[in-house]
This record gives structure tokens, sequence and C-alpha cells, in this order.
């Protein structure tokens, strides 16, 4: 299935089916795509900024990501 990560979403709008890369894990960055969201346990289509998430990223396993890892858009310039 995939690996859920928390936190809150600061900016833009985040949906299920992005695309995003993980940026800040002091390792090369990590593409992934949004297989789904929760914001206190219910089961949302998009979120905004001020949610409290969790998302469900496919293909990524719990020792790729860590606290302070930052999810952007893919492409999005850092």
């Amino acid at each position: 299935r995939g690996t859920v990560i928390t936190g809150k979403l600061e900016r833009g709008t985040l949906k299920r089916g992005d695309k995003i890369e993980i940026v800040g894990c002091d390792r090369e960055n990590l593409k992934s795509v949004v297989s789904g969201l929760e914001s206190f346990r219910k089961t949302v289509e998009q979120a905004e900024p001020g949610d409290q998430l969790g998302v469900l990223l496919r293909g990524l396993g719990p020792r790729d990501v860590r606290r302070g890892c930052v999810l952007l858009p893919q492409g999005h310039k850092t």
C-alpha cells in the first residue's frame, strides 16, 4: 500500500493522485503519488492550507521518510 506521513498543509492544495516529491531527508529527493488523504480520521478528497493530514504515499517504506521531511509538488523549484 505505502506509507502514511502526517503533518499540516502550509500552502496550496493536495488531492488523491497528485505526484509529489519528498525533500530534506539527507538523501536524494523521493518521488511518489498520493494514494489517500485523511483528516481527523475521515477520508477527504482534497486538503486545503491549515488542514492536519495523514497522507498515504504509494511505493515508500517507513524508513524512506522521517520527521522534518517536506512534501512538495513534483518539479517544484526549491
